[in-house]
């Protein structure tokens, strides 16, 4: 019976809470309308790409990846197209300006993180516009940023539709670019922690729940379309050797070094460039106007270099063209981004890391052919690694590279080179290729120094004191002098005595019970809560909640009473908002 009766205590128990949290109609709501957001967000990545295509078959005549049609196209088309498409993407990013709002947020991890989860319709379809041409005519940028954007506008309307809280509208948003990520990568989990380590800048687990359904459902509705496959083939092979894994520790930090050059390489031309005083549509023309110049020698830098990466792991290439191909691809990628061009640096990203990853394979299997791995396993690890490195987020890149690959057997050494690339890249810079995910790391890092910050770094010296053998005079001419409710009595030796209010003296003379001849030491005594310098801020907080004043005394000690000076509410709020 005792066994029965518990048993019919936890079930319940159970009813109970799975009651409570049906009765959160507000998160039960989220994760049904992640639900639409999910399939709407595959559908528009869907129609994204068919108008690619329609470009390119007005462009070329056929439908085919970039890099194809380059190949098959005459030098001058090469030439030709990427012009015409970054100048038509500059008169389209210029009608975007137009619709621009000084209060509005038109990037869709602004309008997550900054903003109230509105994201600007017409700014954003002409933006997104402006990215569909330059991509299509071979811009070295990614194609992943309008799509995730216009998943992302998707999400935001459908919470202007239903009027709902901005919290509620940024988790909607939030859901919309995790169903953008899945549905251009096929890669559901890390659609989902991208959002949430990039864009949110920590993995909570109530926010998770909307995101993964997001996810899983656009990833669900990919599937049930024609065409559906994995990003990248990788060849099965055998697990490797201890020594051959170590060999990804070291790729990892040359990974790690390299990342932040590369960040560097890319703010720097976008700075360049922006001092050149010419329209937005001729920086743009001249931007596809060098693509087309290097892609008259190098066909295979138009594009992201999907395609190319793909080549990498499938086909073996000479260390010297993958070299070449690597700096002329840089140079493509450094003018696409640095005109302006609109899109993304994700998968250009994964090119240069599975370009570097080559050419360290080749270094291994000349200096030390033991050690030597399969060549796609450089390939693929240096693409997840460098990644990680620029985009200072290790696990979405984890997961990004085996959910892309579906291979197993490439998360040992995978595991190696991301930490160690991770680590060593935050060595030389914290900066990423997304600014929220420098401002959230700053925040991070100002919430851990705040954590166990002392009363002592915001001390203010200077205190509002007057000597224990001050006139009744001096103590009201330093109350009017420095404008403050509350003085401190000190000795000679700087011990604190008493504190002093001035409305325990206004009262006093309003009674009539002030004597002028009185001296500091013998005027009403008034109880504060004391400070002290290895008090943490939540000590502090708690004594100015008992204490209605701006200001409280920091001593030395309780048993050594030295007044130190002087912390302020102000102080206190300005540090402890970070854990907020």
């Amino acid at each position: 019976m005792r066994v029965i009766a518990r048993l019919v205590s936890s079930l319940r128990q159970t009813w109970q809470r799975l009651s409570e949290r049906l009765g959160d109609t507000e998160n039960l709501s989220t994760l049904l309308w992640a639900i639409p957001i999910g399939i709407v967000g595959a559908l528009v990545t869907l129609g994204f790409r068919h108008a690619i295509d329609l470009i390119h078959i007005a462009a070329f005549g056929k439908t085919a990846d970039v890099v194809e049609l380059a190949q098959s196209s005459e030098w001058y088309m090469r030439l030709i197209v990427p012009t015409l498409g970054g100048i038509v993407a500059g008169f389209l990013l210029l009608l975007s300006r137009r619709y621009t709002k000084a209060t509005a947020h038109s990037d869709y991890m602004e309008a997550i993180t900054l903003g109230d989860g509105r994201i600007p319709i017409r700014q954003t379809l002409a933006r997104s516009s402006s990215s569909l041409c330059s991509i299509a005519t071979g811009s070295s940028i990614g194609q992943e940023g309008p799509m995730v954007q216009l998943a992302a506008l998707c999400a935001s309307l459908v919470g202007r539709f239903r009027k709902i809280s901005p919290e509620q509208m940024r988790t909607l948003v939030a859901c919309g670019a995790a169903a953008g990520i899945t549905s251009v990568y096929n890669a559901p989990i890390a659609g989902a922690f991208f959002v949430a380590e990039i864009v949110l800048g920590t993995i909570v687990a109530e926010r998770m729940p909307p995101l993964i359904m997001a996810s899983v459902v656009a990833n669900l509705t990919m599937r049930s379309l024609p065409g559906y496959h994995s990003i990248y083939s990788v060849p099965s092979f055998e697990p490797l050797s201890l020594s051959q894994d170590l060999m990804f520790i070291l790729l990892g930090i040359l990974l790690g070094a390299l990342a932040p050059l590369f960040l560097w390489l890319l703010e720097r031309s976008r700075k360049r460039i922006d001092q050149i005083p010419l329209p937005l549509p001729v920086k743009l023309g001249c931007g596809g106007l060098v693509v087309g110049l290097i892609s008259i020698f190098y066909p295979q830098t138009w594009g992201n270099g999907y395609s190319v990466i793909n080549d990498f792991i499938n086909h073996p290439w000479p260390w010297t063209a993958v070299a070449a191909l690597l700096a002329f691809k840089l140079l493509a990628t450094t003018a696409s981004a640095g005109t302006g061009t609109v899109g993304g640096i994700f998968t250009p990203t994964l090119f240069v890391g599975a370009a570097i990853g080559v050419l360290f394979a080749s270094l291994v299997e000349h200096l030390a052919p033991a050690l030597h791995a399969p060549t796609f396993t450089y390939v693929v690890v240096g693409m997840g690694a460098f990644l990680a490195a620029t985009s200072r987020a290790p696990l979405m890149a984890i997961l990004m590279v085996f959910e892309m690959t579906l291979s197993y057997d490439i998360v040992l050494p995978l595991l190696l080179c991301v930490v160690a690339g991770y680590y060593i890249s935050g060595a030389f810079s914290p900066r990423s290729m997304y600014a929220v995910t420098t401002k959230n790391n700053e925040l991070w890092k100002a919430r851990n120094q705040t954590r166990n910050l002392k009363v002592r770094a915001i001390l203010n010296e200077g205190a509002q004191t007057v000597p224990a053998s001050a006139t009744l005079e001096e103590v009201l001419h330093t109350f009017r002098e420095q404008i403050v409710k509350f003085v401190y009595v000190i000795d000679e030796n700087d011990l604190l005595i008493k504190i002093v209010a001035l409305r325990d003296l206004n009262r006093a003379q309003a009674a009539g019970t002030l004597d002028s001849s009185l001296l500091a030491r013998d005027l009403p005594s008034h109880t504060l809560p004391l400070l002290h310098p290895y008090d943490n801020l939540t000590v502090a907080l708690e004594a100015f909640l008992n204490h209605p004043g701006e200001r409280l005394p920091v001593v030395e000690s309780q048993a050594c009473p030295r007044l130190l000076g002087y912390v302020s509410k102000s102080q206190v709020l300005a540090h402890l908002k970070l854990y907020l």
